[in-house]
Order: C-alpha cells, then structure tokens, then sequence
C-alpha cells in the first residue's frame, strides 16, 4: 500500500470516527431505523419498464427460437401453428420468427409491466403512490 493511500484511509476513519463521536449512539440508531423504514418499500419495488423490458426479451427470444427450431428440425410445429392461429403473421419460417419475436416482446412487455404494477398495487407502499 503506498504511502497516499495510506494516508487516506487514516483520514477517513478519523473523520468516521469524529462522526460517531460527536453523535449519541441513540439518535443514530432512531435515524437509521427511520430512514429505513419510511422508504423501505420504494427501494425494493422493481421498476416497471425494466420489468416490461425483461419479460419482453425473454417472451421474444423463446417465440425466435421456437420458430426456428420448428422450421429446422420440425420440433414445437403444432404449438407454432397454434401460436399463428391467434397472432398474425407468426410460424415456422424466417418472416414468421421476426412476426414472431415482436409480438413476443410486445406481448412480454405488457405483462412484466402488469405484474410490477400489480406488485406495487398489492405491497401497501403508501409513500409513492406514483411509482
């Protein structure tokens, strides 16, 4: 460790340590106990367009892939053929993976975004409603 480092470090717990000192160990175990539960539950609710964004990759990556593998090795032709019945363009072809991995991701995406949404909605947070 070189000698500046080592230097920092000493003033940094001096100063952690002047900091402890000059606060009575009660008021900061109210303030930490306070902070943590007041805002708690905003800190651990997922976010939902990155929820949305997540269920929307995934859901588009496996409707590709299961187009692909229908068309290559005849593998999932019956669920891609139901799949295509209820989502237009979608089936075991190259055109049909791509039809099939936006409706995937738009699909994916509205879900994972319900689900956080309904997550929050159940939790009891009332400090941000808005999130």
């Amino acid at each position: 460790m070189s000698k500046k480092t080592s230097i920092k470090s000493e003033h940094k717990a001096h100063h952690i340590t002047e900091h402890i000192a000059s606060h009575p160990v009660e008021h900061i175990a109210e303030h930490d106990v306070g902070h943590r539960t007041e805002h708690a539950c905003c800190e651990t609710f997922p976010d939902p367009i990155r929820v949305g964004l997540s269920f929307g990759i995934v859901a588009s990556s496996c409707m590709i892939l299961l187009s692909f593998m229908a068309a290559s090795l005849g593998w999932g032709r019956p669920l891609v053929s139901i799949l295509g019945s209820f989502l237009l363009g979608y089936g075991a072809t190259f055109v049909g993976a791509i039809y099939g991995g936006i409706w995937g991701f738009s699909l994916g995406f509205v879900k994972g975004y319900m689900v956080s949404k309904i997550y929050c909605l159940f939790s009891g947070c009332k400090c941000c409603p808005g999130k």
